[in-house]
């Protein structure tokens, strides 16, 4: 459950489970060294350690890491809260993967996670649509206003990767389908923004 501390995070103390995308984890991740932003309890630096890549994970709930997460990737698995600032990652990254994080974070401490998201030389971003309800979502936004966050911090918007990755996807999140049931004609999937680093 959560404690004062940390009711500002993404999940409810409940359902720790990490946002799985596998079509999107096997064409675009595997063979390269992945970090997960807001890993959850890790399920995505699992399947890709599962897979021979090397991958690591950060979420702010150490719950979800140290309760939630397969203890054969716990050493991983980094707890950093973006609230509190910067994290002390170093690695080198090709790819940084992120589902469902962004909305869960004030923009006031967009500076203290975008250092991490620039450590990937490729960046897949999923992030519910402006005005999706859900458990802590204090930055929904529309795509143009990631793009040009991004950009701010020199990464650009990959129109054709964005395009490839929302057809291979087969993201469901049930959290979210209450949204996505009001608006037939768009998908979860559509969500997706990928951005390479200039």
């Amino acid at each position: 459950m959560r404690s004062v501390d940390t009711l500002h995070l993404g999940r409810q103390g409940k359902n720790n489970f990490s946002s799985i995308d596998i079509p999107v984890l096997e064409e675009f991740c595997v063979g390269k060294r992945v970090l997960d932003i807001g890993c959850a309890n890790g399920d995505v630096v699992k399947y890709l350690r599962q897979k021979n890549t090397e991958a690591y994970g950060v979420d702010g709930d150490i719950n979800a890491i140290e309760i939630f997460s397969d203890p054969s990737i716990r050493d991983f698995l980094i707890c950093h809260d973006y609230t509190k600032g910067k994290s002390n990652i170093t690695k080198t990254i090709d790819m940084v993967i992120s589902m469902d994080f962004c909305e869960h974070v004030e923009e006031k401490y967009i500076d203290n996670y975008m250092k991490d998201f620039l450590l990937g030389n490729t960046i897949i971003l999923h992030t519910p649509p402006k005005g999706s309800a859900g458990h802590n979502h204090v930055n929904t936004q529309d795509r143009e206003y990631w793009i040009l966050l991004f950009a701010q911090y020199g990464a650009k918007f990959d129109k054709r990767l964005t395009e490839q990755v929302r057809m291979v996807s087969d993201y469901h999140n049930p959290v979210d389908m209450a949204y996505y049931e009001k608006k037939p004609r768009k998908l979860p999937k559509h969500n997706y923004l990928v951005f390479n680093k200039k």
